[in-house]
């Protein structure tokens, strides 16, 4: 069983946990594994055995019932939500514990939680693990052959992601400005910081253009892209 996110697997338009989350789905189920979404009610992922309407942007108890509804034939639950989970979660409906992974995304986890997994080293030390502690740290795959190479590069930086604070597109602004490099943007708007970027990086208007959020299309930019640019701030703890 694969608990979701809030947006469809695979996401449409922007939507990393969700697209990992569709990829996991592909592979497992090419090794011969049975898989169950539990998500937005729009997924499509095409190797899901099922999928289970389930959306909850705020309330992982929205996970909860589901699960214990329609999941207790399951070797195994594996949650990507943001949301803080609960022990509906992890629990059989009989009350029994459940086989049950939760990959930690962002800033959310409680030790309460059994079998968490980390993107990072750094993410596991910003919620007070150490060297000491026995965790997991499993970095987001993906499949390589998505991605291809093209040798002769555009004269353009990328920057891609959700625009919103602890990924600080202004940084990325602020070199390309200093350098006078053309800088293309592309990703959701998630924070007011950031509403004047469409008006203020209009396409054409100069060297740095925003393109908007941009679906599987964002790929050809990833191409053709000199190089990209990853900026985070100070508590912006996964992927460092």
């Amino acid at each position: 069983g694969m608990g979701g996110h809030i947006y469809p697997l695979p996401p449409t338009g922007y939507g990393g946990v969700e697209r990992v989350g569709a990829w996991w789905c592909d592979e497992l189920s090419r090794r011969g594994h049975d898989v169950r979404i539990f998500g937005h009610p729009q997924s499509t992922c095409a190797h899901a055995g099922a999928i289970v309407p389930c959306y909850a942007q705020s309330d992982a108890d929205g996970f909860g019932p589901s699960y214990r509804a329609q999941g207790d034939d399951l070797d195994i639950i594996h949650h990507n939500s943001d949301a803080l989970p609960s022990p509906a979660m992890w629990t059989r409906a009989n009350g029994e514990a459940r086989p049950f992974v939760h990959t930690v995304h962002a800033c959310v986890w409680h030790r309460e939680v059994p079998c968490p997994v980390f993107l990072s080293h750094n993410q596991a030390r910003w919620f007070g693990m150490t060297d000491d502690d026995d965790y997991q740290v499993a970095h987001n795959g993906f499949p390589i052959e998505q991605f291809t190479v093209q040798r002769d590069k555009e004269d353009f930086l990328l920057w891609c992601g959700s625009l919103r604070g602890c990924k600080a597109p202004e940084m990325a602004v602020q070199l390309a400005e200093e350098t006078g490099e053309r800088l293309l943007i592309i990703g959701p708007i998630q924070d007011s910081k950031y509403t004047d970027y469409p008006q203020r990086f209009a396409p054409g208007r100069g060297r740095i253009e925003y393109l908007g959020e941009m679906g599987n299309a964002r790929l050809d930019y990833f191409r053709r892209a000199k190089a990209f640019l990853y900026t985070c701030s100070p508590d912006w703890m996964e992927g460092m």
